[in-house]
């Protein structure tokens, strides 16, 4: 349990608008591709997350083996601390969710019906333009 002058701390840095609680405090970028800024809060010699501290705080534990997804289309602002924006999902519903609000490929290929390949396992689109590129170059390599 945090100590009220630790709470008092970490509501400090909340930004509570009509919607959206913008966390104001330390942030940084996630590792991915797209890196997005989120919230840090320090508690002692650890940092911690904001948006999972406010979700423990307001609506208790995160279930064991889920992470925190801002809520698509609703929320997508990862400074957002506001608990109602926020779902526990497994971590290939929340890479799911996030891969399919883009509505083209990173080169700029359309998912179209007819450009949109999906494995037979039922694992992420890819684009066809692209898969088509990758293996032809894939080819060339093999025959040299």
């Amino acid at each position: 349990m945090l100590s009220p002058a630790t709470l008092e701390r970490f509501w400090s840095y909340v930004n509570k608008t009509e919607t959206c609680w913008i966390w104001t405090g330390c942030k940084s970028k996630s590792n991915t591709k797209n890196a997005k800024w989120y919230g840090h809060f320090t508690i002692g010699n650890k940092s911690y997350m904001a948006h999972r501290i406010s979700y423990r705080l307001v609506k208790g534990p995160i279930p064991p083996k889920m992470v925190l997804d801002h809520v698509f289309p609703r929320c997508t602002n990862t400074l957002c601390v506001n608990p109602d924006h926020l779902e526990p999902v497994t971590s290939k519903e929340n890479a799911r969710r996030y891969f399919y609000q883009f509505d083209s490929c990173w080169r700029g290929h359309l998912f179209t019906i007819e450009n949109t390949y999906r494995s037979p396992n039922g694992g992420r689109r890819q684009c066809r333009i692209c898969r088509r590129m990758n293996g032809k170059r894939h080819r060339r390599r093999q025959e040299r």
